[in-house]
């Protein structure tokens, strides 16, 4: 009998040895797989799944509820003036006596203009937008600019927000006013976080708040894996990314590597806090390197822009289809999304092309190939909801860029 029982022992031991030896075993082969061999699922996936860890993780970990700041409760909305298509109106100057609320009439003397814009290039960095907001709208006779790049501050509000920006006003007999900033679809503020939820004040819900009928607004995106390249090489001519390392130094594995550990960040975030959390409130870990990802999943952020302005106030476009045919594509936009008259600035100001930053160093096709099965699944979302395959941003990788 004692043996019998001895035996149940080493029984249960072996077992056990035997679980700590695979899970190690387990383990170590994670870290010889190639980096670019690796795939990616997307989190629906992982939600979807009966794997036991899987299980395990839902229940330790509580996805963050996205709270939006009630822009409405913060400031009124003021009474816009008729004399301009730009959503404009008037805030008294200190010590000077105006109407209440302000009329057109105080601005000739005893009040300022300010001004929502009613034309937007919502777009995403790295995607074109700065240079058809170059060529077409700078110094257009129809449009004033004003350039902002990021809309949303943790103590202001829309209204004080604009109130005090500096502009040329916009014309009054034509009285647009467009802004050319790009990343607004993706600009946000963190205002608290605790274990379930995060409170944010984003530049979509700024869109949203200054949005009336009339309002337009174009969004040009690319190609995701591309737009991560370009925005990369961007960022750090600009010093804002690996600011310690020379342009030399980003070669085709070290974009590699890098890429790899913010796809495993990524991956790592959505089946613990959910798609919004992650994309608006990556940790950061070298500025804004975290964003670099983020910023390439659109349609978690046009999904959210639905929900707040018609989709009929919308124009998409690809900066493929851009570049196919830039005075085609301004003069569609131009005279019948934005209600301007064309006008081709083309020799005014030129570019000589747009300019795709990443081209100096090769990027290794391992490593686009991972990148575009990583972003699929939110391609296809935005194809099935937009309704055209073109979003999928299907490419035959067959060099490197």
């Amino acid at each position: 009998m004692k043996g019998l029982k001895c035996l149940y022992v080493g029984l249960l031991i072996s077992c056990i040895l035997l679980i700590i030896i695979q899970r190690a075993s387990l383990r170590d082969l994670t870290f010889l797989v190639k980096p670019s061999t690796r795939t990616f699922a997307n989190s629906s996936s992982l939600e979807g799944s009966n794997c036991s860890d899987q299980e395990s993780q839902k229940k330790q970990y509580t996805k963050l509820q996205i709270v939006y700041r009630d822009l409405s409760k913060c400031s009124v909305k003021p009474k816009y003036f008729s004399q301009y298509r730009a959503h404009c109106w008037g805030t008294c100057i200190q010590g000077r006596q105006c109407h209440n609320p302000v009329s057109y009439e105080d601005t000739k003397a005893n009040a300022r203009i300010a001004c929502f814009p009613n034309l937007h290039l919502a777009g995403v960095r790295k995607a074109g937008t700065g240079d058809f907001s170059l060529k077409w709208f700078d110094g257009h006779p129809q449009v004033a600019r004003v350039q902002q790049d990021y809309f949303g501050s943790v103590n202001e509000c829309p209204v004080e927000y604009f109130s005090h920006q500096k502009w040329k006003k916009p014309d009054a007999v034509n009285g647009n006013l467009y802004n050319g900033g790009p990343g607004n679809l993706m600009a946000h503020t963190k205002i608290a976080r605790n274990k379930t939820h995060l409170t944010l004040v984003t530049g979509i819900q700024f869109l949203a708040y200054m949005s009336t009928d009339d309002t337009r607004l174009y969004i040009q995106l690319r190609n995701p894996t591309d737009r991560v390249i370009s925005n990369l090489f961007y960022w750090h001519q600009e010093k804002l990314i690996y600011t310690h390392l020379p342009s030399s130094a980003l070669n085709g594995g070290f974009i590699d590597t890098a890429l790899q550990e913010l796809l495993d960040r990524m991956q790592d975030c959505l089946p613990k806090y959910g798609e919004a959390a992650c994309v608006y409130f990556p940790d950061a870990h070298d500025g804004v390197v975290e964003s670099l990802i983020a910023h390439s999943m659109y349609i978690i952020f046009i999904e959210e822009m639905f929900k707040l302005i018609p989709r009929k106030q919308f124009r998409f476009k690809t900066l493929d289809e851009y570049s196919q045919d830039r005075v085609k594509t301004a003069i569609d936009l131009s005279e019948n999304h934005f209600g301007v008259k064309f006008q081709d600035r083309m020799k005014v100001r030129d570019k000589n092309g747009i300019v795709h930053h990443g081209k100096k160093n090769p990027v290794w096709i391992s490593t686009l190939k991972l990148l575009d099965d990583f972003f699929m699944p939110y391609n296809r979302r935005l194809a099935t909801l937009l309704g055209n395959d073109k979003w999928l941003f299907k490419v035959n990788r067959t060099s490197a860029l």
